[in-house]
């Protein structure tokens, strides 16, 4: 979870959803959740892997919405496809405020444009080494729709 972004998304939000909070237990009374996915890029900790890094358009991203006005968001994990260790993420904080914050404003009514995303081409997405398959979040994962 990224708290340290709560004060970018009460900024983002601040003239459409009065007193935003952050709920730091992920698993404690959410009453609203969305799958999503957020880019970023993970490096390899690993330093004898030979893989150094690799970039991802397809974080799986669980936001979860509690009463009056409280959020979080699970950002899942990959693994590295050389020696299998977790990675460490550089998330895109910008698309994170963005995605965070649109999902803010739907439950709390605030009408919002149709999103557009622009799709590009990109590897095929290795289920064996997403953290969001394993747990049944990611859009590409066969047990989908598994609460964490």
């Amino acid at each position: 979870m990224y708290e340290s972004l709560h004060k970018d998304v009460v900024d983002a939000v601040s003239n459409d959803v009065p007193s935003v909070w952050f709920q730091t237990d992920a698993n404690e009374g959410f009453i609203k959740q969305y799958n999503t996915n957020l880019s970023g890029f993970f490096d390899c900790p690993n330093k004898r892997c030979r893989k150094k890094g690799w970039s991802t358009g397809v974080i799986a991203t669980v936001i979860r919405g509690y009463e009056d006005n409280g959020y979080n968001a699970v950002i899942c994990g990959q693994r590295c496809r050389s020696c299998n260790e977790l990675g460490l993420l550089k998330l895109d904080e910008e698309k994170y405020v963005e995605r965070v914050t649109r999902r803010i404003r739907i439950w709390a009514g605030v009408p919002v444009e149709d999103a557009t995303y622009s799709l590009r081409p990109t590897p095929p997405h290795e289920t064996d080494y997403c953290e969001g398959c394993r747990i049944g979040v990611c859009q590409y994962s066969p047990s989908r729709d598994v609460r964490l």
